[in-house]
């Protein structure tokens, strides 16, 4: 059966597994019929495998050559705040890690792409914590005329031509929603005035889908986007505070910052992913 839907889950910071949406993918596939699922390409985006060595490198040396405490928590922010710093910087340059993990989005796309027969499907992003700010700058690079980082930099070799079907899908001109969980966009851009904060394009050059937010309250590190300025009210569908992980037996982990974590296993999550698929998918 053709593919008519890719699935694009991004993972968020810190010590990540390559199979990461392996428990997203089950329960939503639980949720189709047999033949919806059959029409959906899942198509994960695992960018941590530029970071995460050189992290492990450093705890390891940290451990041997020194005298500290707090090992898990210092593990932690080690892999947690090190990828938000490490991809920022100096992101115009060819061999930045902020390139190469544009390179990871892009060979996704083209594997996507590929896997429908090369037509331009309808995509859904699904992006956690700080894969909300990976993807956010992705789609940046990719809607400015002369971008001055990422992938989309003139210096890019390429067969691609501009303005082919596939350029386009490669530009996320086929995402029909952006669902990002536990996003931390607000963290990267505080210390700019309101007025210099500008979003993605969502409805204008191209592009059109909608941005569904949802983060805890509980979680410090997931936030609310609309009230960012009034470009981000406009760019942004909905901020749905959700407790996540909430349910029977699972109270510490939806009122504390451990919800941080539990998003892609709530039903306030997946009731309206699963009302966005079958939009596009349905059954025959």
């Amino acid at each position: 059966m053709a593919i008519e839907l890719v699935i694009m889950p991004v993972h968020g910071m810190g010590d990540t597994r390559a199979d990461f949406a392996g428990k997203l993918r089950k329960e939503v596939g639980r949720r189709l019929a047999p033949a919806q699922r059959d029409q959906v390409h899942w198509q994960p985006v695992f960018y941590q495998g530029v970071l995460q060595p050189h992290q492990r490198n450093m705890m390891q040396r940290m451990k041997t050559q020194a005298d500290i405490d707090w090992i898990r928590l210092r593990r932690f922010l080690l892999s947690g705040f090190s990828d938000a710093a490490t991809m920022e910087s100096k992101p115009q340059l060819p061999n930045s890690v902020y390139r190469q993990v544009q390179a990871i989005i892009l060979q996704a796309l083209d594997d996507a792409w590929a896997a429908a027969g090369g037509r331009a499907v309808p995509v859904i992003v699904i992006a956690q914590s700080l894969g909300g700010q990976v993807i956010s700058n992705y789609l940046w690079d990719a809607q400015a005329r002369a971008p001055r980082a990422g992938v989309f930099q003139r210096d890019r070799a390429d067969s691609i031509g501009g303005r082919s079907a596939h350029d386009r899908f490669r530009r996320f001109k086929s995402l029909q929603f952006l669902f990002t969980t536990g996003c931390n966009i607000p963290i990267f851009v505080a210390g700019l005035d309101a007025d210099q904060i500008r979003p993605v394009a969502v409805a204008q050059r191209g592009w059109n889908f909608r941005w569904e937010n949802f983060y805890d309250p509980d979680d410090v590190l997931g936030w609310p986007l609309r009230p960012i300025n009034a470009a981000y009210r406009r760019a942004v569908s909905a901020d749905h505070a959700i407790n996540s992980g909430g349910g029977l037996g699972s109270w510490l982990t939806s009122w504390s910052p451990m919800s941080h974590t539990a998003y892609w296993r709530d039903d306030d999550f997946l009731d309206p992913l699963e009302v966005a698929i079958k939009g596009i998918v349905p059954t025959r």
